[in-house]
């Protein structure tokens, strides 16, 4: 995923649909980074924004079926302030540790 303004890339993510580390199934953000000069202007909220939104759209469709929880990840967190910054998106510490953190997709 890539957020432009204009023709310059001003944040990114990189993902996966498992996370191996936790061995859980479901999306799984490797990679988030917002270039230095465009922190502090909402970006990063925008971009996870529409990656939740891609993923929703993809895991949580309407169906007559029940549908298990499908857990949303964020993985080898290992930088403080991005961590923090992930909680408090609604993100939670899955491994005790800060590194490992996840969520349900729709919550």
């Amino acid at each position: 995923f890539e957020l432009k303004k204009g023709t310059q890339t001003v944040a990114k993510s990189l993902c996966t649909y498992a996370n191996k580390e936790m061995q859980n199934p479901g999306p799984t953000i490797e990679l988030f980074e917002v270039a230095k000069e465009w922190r502090r202007h909402r970006y990063g909220k925008i971009l996870l924004l529409g990656v939740t939104e891609f993923f929703e759209d993809i895991f949580l469709e309407d169906t007559e079926e029940d549908v298990e929880e499908v857990k949303f990840n964020v993985c080898y967190c290992n930088n403080r302030h991005a961590c923090e910054w992930f909680l408090r998106q609604g993100f939670q510490d899955w491994d005790g540790m800060g590194e490992e953190l996840g969520k349900c997709l729709g919550e």
